[in-house]
C-alpha cells in the first residue's frame, strides 16, 4: 500500500487541493461568489480525471451503482424542482454530488490520514469562519439569510452577491448547520484533548446563536433538537436508542400544556416577529387552537395541498405544494415517486448508516437520517449532499484520532 501511495503522492496532493476547493466554494460564500464557472467547472473536471488516476472508472461506475437509487431520486427532485432543467445541468449536479463519496473513497483506499486530517480541518475553519460572519451580517442587516432567498426568487441577484461578498451565509448554509452538532458532539466525546473538547463546545455554541440571528424557526429548532445529544450515554444499543426517543416523545405528551405555555411565553419575549409568530403558533396547534392566517397556516395549507394531491391522483400525480421535496415527490409522480422515495432512502440508510451498527457513531448516524428525513419533509430543498459529507466524516474524525483509516464497509 505504501509503495502505492508513493506512486500516486503528487495525484494525492492535487487531489487534496481540489477537494479543499470545493470546500471553500461549498461553504464559504465569498469564495464561491467570486469563482468563475469556467474555474469550478475546470475543478470539477480535473477532480474527476484524478478520481480516474486514483480508483478507475470502475470504482467511479462502483460508487455510482451503489449509491444509484439515491441518485435517480436526486436526479428526480431536481427535474421537479427546477422548470428549466438540461441534460448538462442533470449531469453536472450529480458529479457535483459524488464528489464527497468519491473523494473519501480515495482517502480510505490509499490510507491518507495526513490528507484526511487537512481536509477536516479546512471544513471545520470554513464553517466556522462563516458562521462568524453570517452571524455578525445578521446583526448589522436584520435577517438578512432569510431574506436572500426571497432575493434570489424574487431576481435581484446583485444584492444577494453584495451579502456574499460579505461572507453572509443565506438558506443552502443556514440548513446545513443543524447537521453540525451531532459531529462536533461526537468529536467532544472522543477526543481526550481538553482544548479541543472546548473547541467543540464553542463550535456548536457560535453555530446556535448564528441560526437565531439568521431567522429560520425549523433550522433553530433542528439545531436545538441536535445539542440535546450532548445528553446521550456514552454507550447506547439500538434498543435503548430507541427507548431514548420514546421517552422523550412520551415526556413531550405528557408535557404539552406547559411546553404550550412555555412556546407564548417565549413568543411574547422575543422581538423577531417571525419567531413571534412561529412560536405562538406552534403554542396554539399544542391546545388545539385555531392558527388563523399567515405564514405557518399558509405553509401547512401547501403540505395540506401535496398530500391530497397524492391520494387523488395516486397514480399519475398532480399539483403539489411546493414547500416539501417528500410530498411535492409523491404530488408530482404518485405512486411512482413514492416508490422510488422509499428505495432512496433504504439506499441511503444501507450505505451510511446500518455499516456502524456496531460504533458508537451509530446513534449520531440514525439521528441525521431521522433529521434528514424532517428536513426533506418540512423543506422544498433535498439537502441530500450535506449528509453524504457529514456522515463519513465522523469515521474520517475517528480514524484520524487513531492515525489510520479503516474501512468499516460504507466505502468499499
Amino acid at each position: 500500500m505504501k509503495s502505492v501511495k508513493n506512486n500516486n503522492s503528487g495525484v494525492l496532493f492535487l487531489f487534496e487541493l481540489l477537494m479543499v476547493y470545493r470546500i471553500l466554494c461549498t461553504f464559504v460564500p465569498i469564495i464561491s461568489a467570486w469563482s468563475p464557472t469556467i474555474i469550478n467547472m475546470s475543478v470539477l473536471g480535473l477532480i474527476y480525471l484524478l478520481f480516474l488516476q486514483l480508483i478507475g472508472y470502475k470504482g467511479i461506475i462502483k460508487v455510482f451503482e451503489k449509491l444509484f437509487p439515491l441518485i435517480l431520486l436526486f436526479v428526480l427532485n431536481n427535474v421537479i424542482r427546477y422548470s428549466e432543467t438540461s441534460p448538462v445541468k442533470i449531469i453536472l449536479d450529480v458529479m457535483r454530488l459524488l464528489v464527497w463519496p468519491v473523494g473519501i473513497a480515495i482517502m480510505f483506499k490509499y490510507n491518507c490520514v495526513s490528507n484526511a486530517k487537512r481536509i477536516l480541518f479546512i471544513f471545520v475553519i470554513s464553517i466556522a469562519a462563516t458562521m462568524v460572519t453570517t452571524y455578525w451580517g445578521n446583526l448589522e442587516f436584520p435577517g438578512v439569510s432569510r431574506s436572500m432567498a426571497h432575493l434570489t426568487s424574487d431576481g435581484f441577484a446583485n444584492q444577494v452577491r453584495f451579502f456574499h461578498n460579505l461572507n453572509i451565509g443565506g438558506f443552502d448554509f443556514i440548513y446545513t448547520l443543524p447537521f453540525l452538532p451531532p459531529f462536533a458532539i461526537y468529536c467532544f466525546r472522543m477526543l481526550s484533548n481538553k482544548w479541543l473538547k472546548l473547541l467543540a463546545i464553542v463550535f456548536v455554541f457560535i453555530l446556535v446563536i448564528c441560526v437565531y440571528e439568521a431567522h429560520y424557526t425549523t433550522a433553530l429548532i433542528t439545531s436545538f433538537m441536535s445539542v440535546t445529544l450532548f445528553l446521550l450515554p456514552q454507550k447506547i444499543n439500538m434498543t435503548r436508542l430507541i427507548g431514548y426517543y420514546i421517552l422523550i416523545a412520551f415526556l413531550v405528551f405528557l408535557s404539552s400544556s406547559m411546553i404550550s405555555v412555555f412556546l407564548s411565553e417565549v413568543s411574547s419575549a422575543t422581538e423577531v416577529g417571525v419567531y413571534a409568530e412561529r412560536f405562538q403558533n406552534m403554542s396554539d396547534m399544542m391546545t388545539g387552537t385555531d392558527i388563523g392566517e399567515g405564514n405557518t397556516a399558509n405553509r401547512i395549507s401547501l403540505y395540506q395541498k401535496s398530500f391530497y394531491a397524492f391520494f387523488d391522483n395516486p397514480i399519475v400525480g398532480g399539483t403539489a405544494g411546493g414547500h416539501s421535496m417528500i410530498l411535492d415527490m409523491m404530488a408530482r409522480c404518485g405512486i411512482i415517486g413514492l416508490i422510488i422515495l422509499i428505495m432512496g432512502y433504504s439506499n441511503l440508510y444501507k450505505h451510511y448508516v446500518s455499516h456502524y451498527k456496531n460504533h458508537d457513531m451509530y446513534p449520531f448516524c440514525i439521528y441525521l437520517f431521522a433529521l434528514q428525513l424532517m428536513l426533506a419533509t418540512l423543506n422544498p430543498v433535498f439537502g441530500l449532499e450535506v449528509f453524504l459529507l457529514v456522515i463519513p466524516l465522523f469515521e474520517l474524525a475517528f480514524n484520524v484520532n487513531n492515525k489510520h483509516l479503516n474501512i468499516y464497509g460504507t466505502h468499499k
